[in-house]
């Protein structure tokens, strides 16, 4: 196989692979790994959020890193005390924050800093911040 079959089959793969994150059975699978509906209902019961972040970057499938996360997440502004949750298989964070405290924004930001030393980042999944409401992110 030449160089340029093997960069095109590399290119085709790729393609796919992030096409597949793309959609919303997808997205809604991942969600669904982490979703923790006790955590959930006790946040929207104090009108809290609770939001769902795809993780991007090197992870390794051990606890310790799962840990390490969370322990990031809850040290942000705003964060509910207990209520992280990552899943490193599908690479998602989900925790629940009170929006008076700290607006998604912040949240956000403060988790993509405190990330970044790890070389990790997120990216905003979905929002949950009414009783049987899910909702897509804002742009």
């Amino acid at each position: 196989m030449n160089f340029r079959t093997c960069a095109a089959f590399t290119l085709a793969f790729a393609v796919a692979s992030t096409a597949s994150y793309a959609c919303g059975y997808c997205v809604e699978d991942r969600i669904a790994s982490v979703y923790d509906h006790a955590m959930v209902s006790q946040a929207l019961a104090r009108k809290h959020q609770v939001a769902f972040f795809a993780i991007n970057g090197p992870l390794m499938a051990s606890s310790s890193q799962q840990q390490s996360i969370e322990r990031i997440a809850l040290t942000g502004k705003g964060v509910d005390s207990g209520s992280a949750r990552v899943t490193i298989e599908t690479a998602v964070l989900a925790l629940a924050f009170d929006p008076r405290t700290a607006p998604l924004a912040a949240v956000e930001a403060s988790l993509q800093s405190k990330l970044a030393v790890k070389g990790l980042s997120v990216q905003r999944l979905r929002v949950i911040d009414k009783a049987g409401e899910m909702k897509a992110p804002q742009p």
